[in-house]
């Protein structure tokens, strides 16, 4: 005797969610296709009022092709709502009624898992980068983080305590609004970080992607920096130079061509005077 999970039949349809078809119905109930159809279609044809919604919503229209073969077929697609209205007329099968309710109760509870979980992935905000004198470092907390490994197995790979504390952790907190109750912090450039993930055993590459993410220097990062100020003050002072640069090769053009003309001029008088001593020495 087949089992009465392996009638179960749901699929996804990317127009209507959660459907099961007519056929797989009427295979599960041993009832001719046809006669399924049938009634769906009585079932569709119940006027609409407010004690009887628009069964359209419910009950879709459906076309299939059997293999080998250019005809299509119909048949109709069922939501669970659709599918609960259809079983009403159908006497006893309570064990097919709840089998199929609950594989519908099931798929729906784990799509809408995986929206919350696709959700939640997106509202995750990366980890905020921080500077220290204009430069991008991170902190063996955001390290952990990004890594998935904890504190102390980072610690433990680190060569160098880059530890700061009095002046110069005034001067990050400052840069970076950190918590004023710090006494002191460990922070990594770059470089420090790729390496200290470089001897860390089962590092996935895609935290050391996000690694490398962080630390793509943002705009508005930039822009606070005093490198970008200086860069900013320097082009504008290249637009200034450069105009003036401009005008004096202009002018360095201009008199080289007045010189061209200068040269020309003293060439042809060198000629003409050699022509007359010639004629003065007959």
């Amino acid at each position: 005797m087949e089992n009465i999970m392996d009638l179960v039949k749901i699929e996804r349809n990317k127009n209507y969610g959660l459907v099961v078809s007519s056929r797989v119905i009427a295979k599960g109930l041993g009832k001719r296709h046809s006669h399924v159809i049938r009634d769906l279609e009585n079932i569709l044809e119940t006027p609409v009022n407010s004690e009887n919604p628009n069964l359209g919503f419910l009950i879709f229209p459906n076309e299939y092709r059997v293999s080998n073969q250019k005809r299509k077929y119909k048949e109709y697609l069922l939501t669970k709502d659709g599918f609960i209205l259809y079983m009403f007329n159908i006497q006893g099968r309570n064990n097919f009624k709840i089998s199929y309710i609950n594989e519908f109760n099931r798929m729906e509870k784990a799509l809408n898992e995986r929206k919350e979980n696709e959700t939640k992935v997106i509202q995750i905000e990366a980890p905020k980068k921080l500077t220290f004198r204009g430069e991008i470092v991170i902190t063996l907390s955001q390290l952990s983080e990004i890594l998935g490994k904890d504190r102390e197995t980072i610690g433990s790979k680190l060569e160098h305590k880059n530890i700061i504390s009095g002046n110069d952790l005034r001067e990050f907190k400052s840069e970076n609004q950190g918590k004023k109750y710090m006494s002191c912090l460990t922070i990594l450039n770059k470089d420090e970080a790729v390496q200290v993930a470089e001897r860390i055993k089962n590092v996935s590459e895609e935290s050391k992607q996000e690694l490398m993410r962080y630390f793509i220097p943002d705009m508005e990062s930039i822009k606070d920096s005093r490198h970008w100020r200086r860069i900013k003050d320097m082009q504008s002072e290249l637009c200034v130079s450069g105009k003036v640069f401009f005008a004096e090769v202009k002018k360095l053009e201009e008199s080289i061509e007045k010189l061209k003309e200068l040269k020309m001029q003293i060439l042809a008088y060198i000629q003409f005077m050699n022509y007359d001593i010639h004629e003065l020495e007959k």
